[in-house]
């Protein structure tokens, strides 16, 4: 069994190289092709958001969708957001493709400004222990190493799960 996973993950791997012959040109690292039946992927998807502190919002094996979202690298007055989306389809009966796009959010805790005025005269103070979070920045992540290191978590999900004796893969289609 341990050579059968190992195999099929230096096969993604080989299929992942060909893809990104092509990187500059398009997205084409988003998407990933393996070698596995749907529901091995799907499994692994779910360890890979929960590993990663990401909340599954919505999942969903038989439509092949599953949506999660996490704050990450809390620093400071900074949050950062990320919103994780894949679906999982099945191509020519035997291999598995994965799209996933991400998008991210920056918020940046900012301090209160009040408004105190004597006789018409209005002032500007700021209110330091009353803070607002604002949307400093977001957008979809496009930087081809965090699909790299996504897609790499993945594969060591599913070898992790192909590995155990309640694989999924043993399990053909609960």
């Amino acid at each position: 069994m341990k050579k059968i996973a190992i195999v099929l993950i230096v096969l993604s791997s080989y299929l992942f190289a060909l893809q990104m012959q092509g990187v500059a040109s398009n997205n084409c690292y988003t998407k990933r092709i393996y070698p596995l039946p749907k529901h091995v992927v799907f499994e692994g998807l779910k360890d890979v958001f929960l590993k990663s502190n990401i909340n599954i919002k919505q999942a969903d094996e038989k439509n092949g969708f599953i949506q999660g979202d996490g704050i990450l690298n809390t620093k400071g007055d900074k949050i950062y957001s990320l919103t994780i989306t894949s679906t999982i389809k099945t191509v020519d009966g035997k291999y598995t493709q994965i799209n996933t796009i991400v998008s991210y959010s920056v918020s940046e805790k900012k301090g209160s400004v009040s408004n105190v005025g004597v006789s018409g005269i209005v002032f500007p103070i700021s209110v330091p222990w009353r803070k607002e979070f604002l949307v400093q920045s977001s957008g979809n992540v496009k930087d081809p190493q965090f699909y790299i290191g996504f897609y790499t978590n993945l594969e060591k999900c599913i070898y992790d799960d192909l590995m155990i004796d309640n694989s999924p893969l043993n399990n053909e289609g609960k």
